[in-house]
């Protein structure tokens, strides 16, 4: 994916399908949350990292800790009020799937605040699905983008016979990628993966993101920035953008590095 490969990730998200090599091993939860609430112990859980009290350095080790218990790390309300994302959403739900503190929304998807046991999340069969979607939309295959994007949404609509997507619903493959792109902040909202997909798509023909966008800080913020009825958020921005020419897109070679081997001095990164 990040290499641009769509015919490569075809390949591979479809052995998860039909006669694939790990079909019938993993299925979506029959809720937006019942990964979550089994601690990763489901069909749609891939890979992760193992958890405990004792396996973090400092009290803001644990995602739970950081998420939930400390409350350093909020919704952001830019997605929250992101008109892809219905109202009455499952993954809104306030018991299961969130929680508000402070007028302030964050996700319950890290629930053990005590012992720490929630697993890292790296994978899970939702984002497969979607990367599959995302992959066949590039490609111009409008049908099996929308099979797999809906895959995903739909157990999370209050009402899928009215609100799923259908063909009707994009004017073409781009209207359906952009869809599916915001899918993914959705779906995958506090799991690591936007990070990943700002840099990506920093070479997207269609939907291209220059550098790291503006944004609000991760903690706390005027509760009325969560207002659904205001529409989509646009401002004002208190972390400002970052250029992807901004040197810092490129971390510098660790000192440590360079003190082992001299010759990395004159090869260090531009602009540190």
């Amino acid at each position: 994916q990040h290499m641009w490969n769509m015919p490569g990730v075809i390949t591979e998200a479809s052995k998860f399908f039909g006669s694939g090599i790990y079909a019938g091993h993993y299925a979506l939860g029959a809720e937006p949350w019942t990964v979550f609430a089994n601690n990763y112990g489901s069909d749609e859980y891939l890979f992760g990292m193992e958890s405990s009290a004792t396996n973090y350095p400092s009290v803001n080790g644990a995602l739970a800790s950081q998420y939930k218990r400390r409350f350093l790390v909020a919704h952001s309300p830019i997605n929250w009020r992101n008109p892809f994302w219905l109202a009455d959403d499952k993954r809104r739900d306030p018991v299961q799937m969130v929680f508000t503190n402070s007028g302030n929304i964050f996700t319950n998807k890290y629930r053990d605040d005590v012992g720490y046991t929630d697993l890292s999340p790296m994978m899970r069969f939702a984002e497969v699905v979607l990367n599959l979607a995302e992959a066949y939309a590039r490609q111009g295959d409008v049908t099996n983008g929308l099979t797999y994007l809906n895959m995903v949404r739909n157990r999370a609509l209050a009402d899928p016979e009215t609100q799923a997507y259908t063909a009707s619903s994009f004017a073409d493959n781009i209207e359906l990628l952009e869809a599916i792109l915001n899918e993914r902040r959705i779906e995958l909202a506090m799991e690591g993966r936007r990070w990943p997909d700002i840099h990506r798509l920093q070479a997207c023909p269609h939907f291209p993101i220059n550098g790291i966008p503006g944004k609000l800080a991760n903690g706390y913020t005027d509760p009325a920035n969560y207002d659904l009825s205001l529409g989509p958020y646009t401002g004002p921005y208190p972390l400002a953008p970052i250029p992807y020419t901004d040197h810092r897109f490129v971390w510098p070679i660790p000192q440590l590095e360079i003190n082992s081997n001299p010759t990395l001095a004159a090869q260090q990164n531009p602009g540190w």
